[in-house]
């Protein structure tokens, strides 16, 4: 992840782990189908550190792993780019 962004508050905190569920949750539906389960484990590997200040935070590279998730599997669970700006609006 590139640059280093001031840390999420605990409301943010608390929604990025909704996120996490979700992802984690989606795992459990695909696991036949282990190439996307590795790329959403990929893309979310970092986050429960991160968050927490180890590490680099950064809502941009976040969104650009969550993005490329989607891509390579649109027709997967939830759009974790959506909801990473509904948590982390584009100014």
């Amino acid at each position: 992840m590139g640059e280093r962004d001031p840390l999420p508050d605990e409301e943010q905190r608390r929604q990025l782990c909704e996120l996490l569920y979700a992802a984690l949750v989606e795992m459990r539906c695909v696991y036949h189908r282990p190439e996307q389960v590795h790329e959403l484990a990929y893309a979310i590997h970092n986050l429960p550190l991160t968050m927490y200040g180890r590490g680099t935070w950064s809502v941009g590279g976040l969104r650009a792993v969550l993005a490329r998730y989607r891509e390579r599997f649109p027709e997967g669970g939830p759009d974790y780019a959506a909801m990473l700006d509904a948590i982390y609006p584009k100014a």
